[in-house]
């Protein structure tokens, strides 16, 4: 299940609704999750705040981080050379 919340965070639907509709049913399936909590989601509906918080739930029940999903990309700076001279 955790391989198909990452696929599903890292290919988010465009429209909101899409979005809102595929993390609810995510979130229904989870094991032990509270059913006021689905229910309060279920009544507020696919608003703007809504939405990122059933994603964040999602993430935090999952245990999934920015760096796992890879969506985390590092920089990397260019080596820069001190005028070190070693003997």
């Amino acid at each position: 299940m955790n391989d198909i919340v990452i696929r599903f965070l890292k290919a988010l639907p465009k429209k909101r609704e899409d979005q809102f509709d595929e993390a609810f049913v995510l979130l229904r399936k989870s094991a032990g999750i509270n059913s006021n909590l689905l229910r309060n989601y279920n009544l507020i509906g696919a608003t703007e705040g809504n939405v990122v918080n059933l994603l964040y739930d999602l993430k935090k029940i999952y245990g999934i981080s920015e760096a796992s999903r890879g969506l985390v990309r590092i920089k990397k700076k260019p080596l820069q050379s001190k005028g070190l001279i070693i003997k």
